[in-house]
């Protein structure tokens, strides 16, 4: 939530296999929605998105092999653009932590769906 505005974001990840419990891959998410902040009088858009290494541990892969456990460690930058005049006021870049859980179900070999919170 920024500004007590909700903030909707979409992601990517792809995730290889490199030990029975462990994957390792990379992840980018993005804001869809963007809210507006207010600063000296003006209102203004910001932009967030963000990538990096992602790595998930699946702690119980037998009795519970949909389950996993990870982080993302990479960099994001926010910017804060100015709608009306369609010119980016201010930028900065940041490192990004996300631990995330989340749970997985195959539905066709090889393609898995699920949901996750981080």
């Amino acid at each position: 939530r920024v500004t007590g505005e909700s903030v909707r974001a979409a992601g990517a990840e792809i995730l290889f296999r490199v030990a029975r419990t462990v994957e390792v891959g990379g992840a980018a998410r993005v804001d869809l929605t963007h809210p507006r902040v207010t600063t000296d009088g003006a209102a203004l858009e910001a932009r967030f998105g963000y990538g990096g290494v992602r790595v998930e541990l699946r702690p119980a892969p037998m009795r519970l092999p949909g389950l996993r456990i990870g982080t993302l460690l990479g960099a994001g930058n926010l910017h804060l653009r100015d709608p009306e005049a369609e010119t980016v006021l201010d930028s900065d870049n940041g490192l990004v932590v996300e631990p995330q859980i989340s749970w997985w179900i195959g539905v066709v070999p090889r393609v898995k769906v699920g949901a996750a919170a981080g």
